[in-house]
């Protein structure tokens, strides 16, 4: 993958409300003005991209359906696996160069990170990076949160 285009990311306090007792965190922060966003706030992105493939859409299968962890299910087998693996998502880690608040304006941009190897039970598995840069007007970096994904061997390619 290469870089994606640019998203702005418009901070309101109702998403931040919304979030934070989504995620059950009654910190007052998140209320008051400007409320504060919390760490894994950024994560909220999806919702406006474009084409995230996760998001639910009217009169499409979703990806998930019968147990389909990330392939459609025309696609995969009961497990989510298909001819060339599942692929899951790792780990995810923010680090913050400033608190988000309520009112910011980021621009984000994801590029991919680091890739690598290990061998599995299963046979190799395959790491990937993607960083997205959270930006304010100025240019200043507020966010860099990196997403680790692996990709499984198919079904039957055990070592």
């Amino acid at each position: 993958m290469k870089e994606e285009a640019a998203v702005l990311f418009r901070v309101e306090p109702l998403q931040i409300l919304l979030f934070a007792r989504a995620i059950g965190d009654e910190n007052p922060a998140y209320v008051e003005t400007p409320a504060l966003a919390p760490p894994t706030f950024t994560q909220t992105l999806q919702h406006v991209l474009p084409d995230y493939e996760f998001r639910p859409r009217m009169n499409e299968p979703w990806i998930g359906t019968g147990g389909v962890a990330d392939r459609s299910p025309a696609e995969a087998g009961p497990t989510g696996e298909t001819a060339t693996g599942a692929t899951l998502h790792a780990e995810q880690s923010f680090e913050y160069h400033r608190p988000i608040v309520a009112g910011d304006v980021l621009l984000a941009t994801t590029r991919d990170g680091r890739s690598w190897q290990k061998e599995g039970r299963r046979g190799t598995m395959a790491f990937f990076e993607r960083i997205t840069e959270f930006r304010d007007g100025d240019g200043e970096l507020v966010v860099t949160s990196t997403l680790v994904g692996v990709t499984l061997p198919p079904p039957g390619q055990e070592a």
